[in-house]
């Protein structure tokens, strides 16, 4: 299997940082943040089952295309700097759709940038410290150095960390990898960020409608880690994905798309009240 073709991107300042980004569609604003060491272009199969939105993706620091920094950032660096990216490209509001790592930069965005966050979802995440990690499966993606994750040699190790159907078709991760190395210090620094940040204390205080997507087969974030979010977030809604893994965004993007889309063109609820929820 190919690795997706690169979108057409731009290069952005934001202060002494340098963003590949790349904005594609039409209609309402969605601001994509990427898991760890990944690239924009792996976006590709939820953009598909996005029509009708305006997709805002891009690279964080020392990944895909965009410039290491010169020092390390953690979460609230990172959430402030996504936060003055959307300002520099004119979105004064956008929904977010936060991956993995993403998912917990967006945590962070919504708790300390409450008005650029319209509606948020949760993929595949955690709260960072003070959550339940997957052993074995962090273990054997933290010995990977990047350099490897293009090798064929890291497929099968891939389907041990990401479960779902890499289980049975190990090949099929190719996709889901980041088409260029990360930089080593855009690796250590998201290494740093994540084991350096908990967004527990913030949660309770995250108001937007929140749809948190989790996989039950999911070896690097356990699906317990969905269900203490949920529980923490007054205006949260959890869907589970039977069998389905820590790429279950994207690996099965037509149905994680569908209630994606149907989330984001909800009319709003009534903050007043209990959200809605799934045990």
């Amino acid at each position: 299997m190919e690795r997706p073709a690169a979108p057409p991107s731009e290069e952005i300042g934001i202060g002494v940082q340098r963003l590949r980004v790349c904005i594609a569609g039409k209609g309402r604003p969605v601001l994509l943040i990427m898991g760890f060491a990944g690239s924009l272009e792996l976006w590709a199969p939820l953009l598909a089952e996005l029509p009708g939105h305006q997709t805002i993706a891009f690279d964080a620091p020392g990944t895909g295309g965009s410039k290491p920094s010169p020092w390390p950032l953690g979460i609230p660096a990172l959430a402030r700097l996504t936060d003055r990216l959307c300002g520099a490209l004119g979105f004064p509001t956008v929904d977010v759709i936060g991956y993995s790592f993403g998912g917990i930069v967006a945590q962070q965005l919504a708790a300390r940038h409450p008005k650029r966050v319209r509606r948020l979802v949760l993929a595949s995440t955690s709260p960072g410290l003070g959550s339940i990690p997957g052993l074995g499966a962090a273990a054997r993606l933290l010995t990977v150095p990047p350099s490897a994750y293009r090798s064929a040699g890291f497929l099968p190790t891939a389907a041990a960390i990401f479960g779902g159907s890499l289980r049975e078709d190990p090949a099929a991760a190719i996709r889901f990898l980041p088409s260029r190395v990360p930089h080593w210090r855009g690796w250590l620094h998201q290494l740093f960020a994540v084991n350096t940040y908990s967004s527990l204390p913030v949660l309770p205080r995250i108001g937007h409608e929140t749809l948190i997507l989790a996989g039950d087969d999911d070896p690097l974030v356990p699906l317990v880690n969905a269900r203490m979010m949920a529980r923490l977030l007054p205006r949260a809604q959890i869907e589970i994905v039977p069998q389905g893994g820590h790429l279950v965004l994207l690996e099965r993007a037509p149905e994680t798309g569908r209630l994606i889309r149907d989330f984001f063109d909800r009319p709003a609820a009534d903050a007043s009240g209990p959200a809605a929820r799934r045990p």
